[in-house]
């Protein structure tokens, strides 16, 4: 047998195992059906459930928007719900399995570009690499949660795109330069964060063939060029750039315009994501205030942080020209990474385990290194020959195999936390105990069921339940107007508590003073505790925020009617709006 075939029936084996593992370990996750945030590119989104019809306004529309933002451009992943809409309707499980089947091509791009990155390399390092990017149960949020398709999509098109930059530097073939380019583009319409591959494929490029930067320079500029102008198009022609609310119960950061105060908190959440990618235990959909503490300097995590990046960023710029593997891991990690430190940005949720996708690449192949280090295992296939022996070279494969079996353990026992979203946030409350938004979000699933169910007994615990779950999130942050909002729905509702439930909406406001829902809610209030005066200025209130809230219309022309006023109002008396609002 020749050594050519003999490497593509290795090929052919590894691939087969990439994806049977993949398969293996996401496949119960086809059982599971809508879950966090699916409703806003899925369920509720008008441009998709309209399928192959709505491409067209999906490609000039925002990735999100409601009554008070808009934000993202992420045509392609929309685009490809839509199409699936068309084909199949509102069916969970197959966007279950198209997420599975995206990440195990995912999986098999990047065995393909450690491969072909140095193709001296010992086979065992790129499949040792990619076997623990496959496993790692960080992942297990951008697969199972199917709004993450955009981070699924998005690391495809880079990988792929940088495989074929590789080979248009090995072949001189503008065909490869061409796709390189067209792939970085989808990439981009999937999310904007791909644009760190702007820095990290003629890295690539650099570290592993022998090109000058002037030449690197020359084919990059048009690259950049090319994607600047689409981008600047984008925005001017087809979207407004849109605005982004960042609420305080999300990431305080975002009201605080002051960069150098932001400095020792990326510094926290870059050891923030170590410690996840390191130990990925527990696992959380949503982390947030306060279950990530805003950090100053006095806090001794966010000194060992920083000395040892002062120390990595100075062997960096030293050892670089040395081109040296450790050092390219290193930069695989931050470079991806960087953009989610809430430095630049702030982050909603402070933390998500979904942003650490692309940067777990790296992190995959610096623990392949290091494993590999550790047990003298080569790296390279000559060093086979004369390689120094190994102390204890039984032990690598059991060692690998089993943190490749802990992390599919981990892996196969989340995936049905992700079955719905009161699964996942009942599933995840326990080890979120300080964040406001999780205790919230659990409080309106729970409310949701307490609407629909005729059992009193039932409805009575439930209530019991929420009214827990909205106290405690009002602990953490006491100006959360949504959950006081909810709250105060709770005691006029099921409690019959009008002044009470008065009270707590005059505190939302307070907070809050713009929203129209808040306003008729307190009108509402005043309303049944028979303060007419107070009813009738909320409901004007209301109508003056939106003259088109019309529940705050019918209410005033009702009360006005009664005391035998009259009123060009002639729309039909609506039931109050006191339910979840988020």
């Amino acid at each position: 047998m020749t050594a050519d075939v003999s490497h593509k029936r290795r090929n052919l084996f590894v691939f087969f195992l990439i994806i049977f593992s993949v398969f293996v370990l996401y496949g119960n996750s086809l059982r599971n059906g809508y879950s966090f945030d699916d409703d806003l590119v899925i369920q509720d989104n008008q441009q998709v459930l309209n399928g192959i019809r709505g491409i067209p306004s999906i490609f000039v529309s925002h990735y999100y928007t409601d009554e008070r933002q808009s934000f993202g451009y992420r045509p392609v992943v929309l685009a490809t719900f839509a199409i699936e809409y068309s084909l199949f309707g509102e069916k969970p499980e197959i966007s279950h399995l198209i997420n599975i089947i995206i990440y195990a091509l995912t999986c098999l791009i990047l065995y393909l570009l450690l491969l072909n990155l140095n193709p001296s390399f010992s086979p065992t390092f790129p499949l040792l690499t990619t076997l623990l990017f496959l496993a790692h149960p960080l992942h297990s949020e951008v697969v199972d949660n199917l709004k993450s398709r955009d981070e699924l999509l998005c690391l495809s098109g880079c990988l792929l795109s940088a495989y074929f930059f590789l080979v248009f530097t090995d072949t001189g073939k503008k065909r490869y330069y061409l796709t390189g380019i067209l792939l970085l583009i989808l990439s981009l319409l999937c999310k904007r964060t791909a644009a760190v591959f702007f820095v990290l494929i003629p890295l690539m490029v650099w570290f592993f063939r022998p090109v000058s930067l002037k030449k690197l320079l020359v084919y990059s500029l048009p690259v950049y060029l090319v994607i600047a102008l689409s981008a600047f198009f984008a925005r001017t022609y087809i979207t407004d750039g849109g605005s982004t609310i960042h609420w305080y119960w999300e990431n305080p950061l975002g009201s605080d315009p002051e960069f150098f105060r932001r400095i020792p908190m990326a510094l926290f959440t870059l050891a923030y994501y170590v410690r996840l990618l390191a130990l990925p235990h527990p696992l959380s959909y949503y982390y947030g205030f306060n279950q990530v503490p805003i950090s100053g300097w006095n806090n001794p995590i966010i000194w060992i942080t920083a000395i040892f990046l002062i120390l990595i960023c100075f062997i960096i710029i030293k050892k670089i020209s040395s081109r040296h593997l450790w050092i390219f891991g290193i930069l695989f990690f931050l470079i991806p990474v960087s953009p989610f430190l809430n430095l630049l940005t702030p982050v909603d949720g402070i933390i998500a385990e979904r942003l650490a996708y692309s940067a777990s690449a790296g992190f995959c192949w610096i623990a392949a290194l290091a494993i590999m280090s550790i047990f003298r295992i080569p790296l390279f296939k000559d060093q086979g020959k004369n390689r120094i022996k190994k102390p204890f070279p039984s032990f690598f494969y059991p060692v690998v195999c089993l943190i490749l079996l802990l992390y599919s353990i981990r892996v196969v026992s989340r995936n049905p936390d992700w079955k719905d979203r009161l699964t996942l946030y009942s599933a995840d409350i326990g080890h979120l105990k300080n964040s406001c938004k999780a205790h919230s979000l659990l409080g309106d699933e729970l409310y949701k069921m307490m609407e629909s169910t005729t059992d009193a007994a039932k409805k009575e615990i439930l209530v019991q339940q929420i009214e827990k779950y909205y106290l405690r999130a009002l602990e953490i942050y006491p100006d959360y107007s949504p959950v006081l909002n909810n709250l105060a729905s709770i005691y006029f509702q099921y409690y019959n508590d009008y002044r009470k439930a008065r009270v707590i909406v005059e505190r939302a406001i307070l907070f809050d003073p713009d929203s129209p829902e808040l306003h008729f809610n307190l009108g509402y209030c005043c309303e049944m505790a028979a303060d007419t005066g107070c009813a009738i200025t909320s409901y004007k209130k209301a109508i003056a925020l939106d003259e088109r809230y019309y529940p705050a219309s019918a209410r005033l022309r009702s009360i006005i009617i009664m005391k035998g006023g009259t009123l060009n109002y002639t729309r039909k008396v609506q039931t109050p709006n006191l339910g979840v609002s988020n």
